[in-house]
């Protein structure tokens, strides 16, 4: 992307940075001044990383990568092996500071490896090398990656870094000595390949790291453990993490490498979906609902279960598809176990094959929720979400006397037929009707039968 000098106010700093650059080459004395400058490396943080305006770090970065990997010119005082010393010199140095501002790092981090790779033409040293593998291992592993699952989104540090240690790992290698990174393995696979999984019944998944899912980036990290996987030990530590993944997991599925991952993780909008896998639309609809009410998926989170195999099973299977669509990564979630807990009337599981009345299963979830809830204050806790009391009345025209019959509901039936609304539908509710002919009541205090009476 390149600066427009009528529009961009960044046009002064390229081109400054441009000519004295350009200078440099044609005079060593201009050259060695500016790259031995106590300020250069400031400069270069604030023109490659911290100023927000992207086209310049772009336009920067290209300016450095013409005069490290383009051909100078004849004339030039200063060589290939020199622009390429120097600027990694100066681009090392800032490669520490990517870590506070990550979001700024991808210029230099795609121009660091490009000119790393020419350095390293011209100055291939092993303990420089190993130097470098200690420092970019140690920046890697203590950076807390951040990833908003399903933007697929690079991580640019995360890419960057692994880019760097996978050419220094391929320049190591050609010493035909051990590199004695075992350990490494093993902590690149445990906290950005496969992290801990979520705990299933946790509130809380902003405790859970989760590993790199942006494809491109894991494809990097991968080629990463196997080229750190040198020898036999360490091999043999990639495979048993690698078979401790199938044993350990029932959910996790051995796929070919091709497949899109993006198919397979978190929707963009940030919520689990739930698998319908035969005719249970009315109840993922109703769960969804439910779900999304957070202080009451809070509160069955927090339930104690203390008997989740038999008294409690429903109970328990709705904390783990609660959990489950709150913390996992994955596209949905599996609502067949929480199913086969819910008892139809005649006391057998629910036939997900068949389709229910939404209220009716509305009503018997709640039953069977409330059923499995052993303190009185739970149970009226739980009440409280979506329990209320209706006041029927009948009263008269004709008389003061009002009857009055108060009745809980857990739900309320609304008319929407007609009406552009809930506040209408709501309305209608209330508004009551008018008895005639046999409907009519008879007061028992006045002991007459009432005319145009009113239920409400």
């Amino acid at each position: 992307m390149s600066l427009n000098p009528d529009t961009d106010n960044g046009s002064m700093a390229y081109h400054s940075y441009a000519t004295m650059v350009e200078a440099s080459l044609h005079s060593r004395g201009i050259w060695e001044a500016f790259t031995r400058n106590d300020d250069v490396a400031l400069l270069h943080i604030k023109l490659l990383l911290s100023d927000s305006r992207k086209p310049l770090r772009e336009a920067i970065a290209k300016v450095i990568s013409s005069v490290c990997g383009g051909a100078l010119s004849p004339s030039s005082a200063i060589s290939e092996s020199d622009t390429a010393t120097s600027f990694w010199k100066i681009i090392n140095s800032v490669i520490p500071r990517t870590l506070e501002i990550p979001g700024h790092s991808e210029q230099i981090f795609e121009l660091a490896d490009e000119v790393f790779r020419k350095y390293d033409e011209h100055n291939r040293d092993e303990e420089c090398l190993r130097s470098y593998l200690q420092m970019w291992s140690d920046l890697l592993l203590g950076y807390q990656h951040v990833e908003n699952v399903g933007q697929n989104e690079p991580d640019s540090v995360v890419m960057g870094l692994t880019k760097l240690l996978l050419s220094c790992v391929s320049s190591l290698k050609s010493f035909k000595k051990p590199m004695n990174t075992g350990s490494l393995v093993e902590k690149v696979w445990r906290k950005f390949l496969f992290a801990p999984g979520v705990v299933e019944l946790d509130n809380t998944a902003s405790n859970h790291p989760l590993p790199v899912l942006e494809s491109k980036t894991r494809r990097e990290l991968y080629d990463l453990v196997l080229a750190l996987a040198e020898d036999r030990d360490s091999f043999g530590t990639l495979l048993g993490m690698a078979e401790n993944l199938r044993s350990n997991d029932a959910d996790i599925q051995l796929r070919t490498s091709s497949i899109d991952r993006a198919n397979e993780i978190r929707a963009p909008a940030g919520y689990v979906g739930l698998l319908n896998p035969r005719a249970i639309c009315y109840m993922n609809s109703l769960l969804t609902q439910l779900f999304m009410n957070v202080n009451f998926r809070k509160f069955m989170l927090d339930l104690n279960v203390t008997e989740p195999l038999r008294a409690q099973s429903l109970l328990h299977q709705t904390q783990r598809l609660f959990a489950h669509m709150q913390n996992s990564y994955r596209k949905s979630a599996d609502p067949r176990d929480f199913a086969a807990c819910v008892k139809a009337p005649e006391g057998a599981p629910i036939d997900i094959n068949v389709q229910m009345d939404a209220d009716e299963f509305y009503n018997l979830l709640f039953d069977q929720w409330e059923a499995q809830m052993l303190s009185p204050d739970i149970k009226e806790r739980f009440r409280s979400f979506y329990g209320g009391h209706t006041v029927n009345q009948i009263k008269s025209k004709e008389c003061e006397h009002v009857s009055e019959r108060i009745e809980s509901f857990f739900v309320v039936q609304c008319d929407v037929q007609g009406k552009q609304n809930l506040h209408e539908s709501l309305q209608a509710f209330v508004e009551g009707d008018v008895m005639e002919g046999d409907n009519k009541y008879k007061c028992e205090s006045c002991g007459g039968k009432l005319v145009d009476a009113i239920k409400r």
